[in-house]
């Protein structure tokens, strides 16, 4: 199952629909060290791993 926005592709259609729902969501979860936006708080914990350095 592939995205129309971004290409991006998924085994489950479940999975895709969820994707999908991204591009559509406000992004207002912001990592306030690099200000990257996210639809999900649990995206935006995940990506804080980066710079704690986990």
């Amino acid at each position: 199952y592939q995205c129309t926005v971004c290409s991006r592709s998924f085994s489950r259609s479940s999975n895709l629909l969820q994707h999908q729902r991204s591009h559509m969501t406000k992004k207002a979860c912001k990592c306030m060290q690099c200000w990257k936006s996210f639809s999900r708080n649990s995206a935006l914990t995940q990506h804080q791993a980066v710079h704690r350095g986990e």
